[in-house]
């Protein structure tokens, strides 16, 4: 049986954590409780990477298909490529996304 998209997710980011502890604590430093609600294919699911109340959601969209989401986990697909091709589409607010 195939993951859930947010156990994918979450798998991603626990082996970003472990790879470079620096960039989480960056994410979780920009993010902070903020909720983020999140489309991986027909999945639709909120990520928080802080504890806590946290703020409304963001006005960000994110949107790929489980198998790609899998391809940049396993490192079969970069980022930069995966927004090239469409297949990862990110919309808001400029200063939410960096």
């Amino acid at each position: 049986m195939m993951d859930t998209a947010e156990q994918i997710l979450q798998d991603a980011l626990a082996q970003v954590e472990r790879d470079c502890p620096a960039a989480t604590a960056h994410l979780k430093e920009a993010i902070g409780a903020t909720p983020l609600d999140i489309e991986i294919g027909a999945e639709r699911f909120r990520l928080q990477l802080s504890p806590g109340e946290g703020g409304p959601a963001p006005e960000v969209e994110v949107r790929i298909a489980p198998r790609d989401l899998i391809d940049v986990r396993d490192g079969n697909l970069s980022v930069y490529d995966a927004v090239i091709s469409d297949a990862l589409f990110v919309r808001g607010d400029a200063a939410t996304l960096v």
